[in-house]
């Protein structure tokens, strides 16, 4: 009997749920007619603003809707505000609304692309503070793309209000500073990987200091990579930034000896890396293998 008792909960609980989850669907469902047929009118009004929020409440990933809100602020919100501290208190307030989604919804690229667009509309907007929020989200996720590249956006309009290049350097230098940071904690995060090679360039295009002389820098990051992929030779991040490192970016400009050098280094370092998982495993590694060929391509190259 308490078999049958319980079976009949479990009908119970499930008709409840399908009873909840039609609700829900009629009610998206009227929402984003809604929503849609306003954005057909151009009607643009603080019930249509509240139905988006509501809409994107529920689908964050809804693009069509963050366009309308960005057309509703335009022409409704924006042409009532009297001066651009308006505007800005304004702003904050919509930031909050897109803070709450990011919470949930960390990895939506409509969420970051509205937040772009709002402080595009803000003159006042501290930067400074906006560089802190991303320092917390990568601390809770270090390996977010959305948040990595939100971070070279807003790097990018910090060093455009910068008029010496002395100070664009410094902020290239804190920034690289910032991904050997995150690397030592995690060697698997590849978008510290990729922010890295991209700060790279800048700096050596520069001539910054310590990064003048291309092979002396190169040698001193393959070492720094080499400690990586022997801590985890599985790990495709680091083999994936070895050959950044031994593309024509570096090699091309470098003496034959000194490129004949370096290649024939990492081909010994992994060679020897290999040797030492047959041992452990019994098998060769898949990525010493994958980079031995590279390597091996490379040394009969011209570049």
């Amino acid at each position: 009997m308490h078999g049958v008792k319980r079976e009949q909960l479990s009908k119970d609980a499930k008709q409840r749920k399908r009873e909840r989850d039609a609700f829900k669907i009629s009610h998206y469902k009227q929402l984003t007619e809604s929503v849609l047929a306003s954005k057909q009118k151009n009607i643009f009004n603080n019930d249509t603003l509240g139905e988006t929020s509501r809409l994107l409440d529920l689908n964050p990933e809804f693009y069509t809707a963050w366009n309308y809100r960005r057309d509703i602020i335009t022409n409704h919100v924006f042409s009532e505000l009297k001066d651009s501290q308006a505007a800005h208190t304004f702003i904050l307030k919509e930031l909050q609304f897109v803070g709450k989604q990011l919470k949930s919804y960390p990895k939506v690229y409509w969420i970051w692309n509205h937040r772009k667009w709002l402080i595009e509309q803000d003159d006042l907007f501290d930067l400074k503070q906006e560089m802190a929020l991303i320092d917390k989200m990568l601390t809770m996720d270090s390996r977010n793309y959305h948040v990595w590249a939100y971070r070279r956006y807003i790097v990018g309009l910090v060093q455009s209000k910068m008029e010496r290049e002395e100070d664009i350097i410094l902020s290239n230098m804190e920034e690289f500073n910032y991904t050997t940071k995150l690397i030592e904690e995690n060697i698997s995060n590849y978008s510290a990987w990729h922010n890295r090679s991209q700060l790279l360039q800048k700096l050596l295009n520069s001539k910054t200091e310590g990064f003048e002389d291309k092979y002396s820098f190169l040698v001193k990051e393959l070492s720094f990579l080499q400690n990586a992929y022997y801590t985890d030779p599985d790990d495709s991040a680091v083999w994936v930034y070895l050959r950044w490192l031994l593309s024509p970016f570096f090699l091309k400009d470098l003496p034959q000896d000194k490129r004949n050098s370096v290649l024939k280094d990492q081909l010994r370092d992994i060679k020897e890396l290999n040797d030492s998982e047959i041992e452990d495993s019994g098998k060769s590694n898949a990525w010493c293998l994958k980079s031995i060929s590279y390597v091996e391509k490379m040394m009969n190259q011209h570049v």
